[in-house]
């Protein structure tokens, strides 16, 4: 099977969010983070093992994310 040559079009989005749901592989938000969040353990790690502060680790698109969506079941158990 050929390499698939990147698109130019999909190459100018760089979240991983608007990626899967661009190419098809979620559909929907909610499934594209669900993805994301179950990708991302490695690179979380890799994250809280450089030098930034906690203000900078904050405001990390993935890190919000977790914090975002990572507890929506927990509050949602509270209802």
């Amino acid at each position: 099977m050929e390499p698939r040559h990147p698109d130019p079009f999909l190459e100018q989005f760089t979240d991983p969010v608007e990626r899967l749901l661009l190419t098809g592989a979620a559909s929907s938000v909610a499934d594209a983070e669900e993805i994301v969040l179950n990708t991302s353990l490695d690179a979380v790690v890799e994250l809280l093992r450089t030098p930034l502060s906690d203000d900078e680790l904050g405001r990390h698109p993935l890190l919000a994310l977790y914090r975002t969506r990572g507890s929506r079941p927990r509050e949602d158990d509270l209802l």
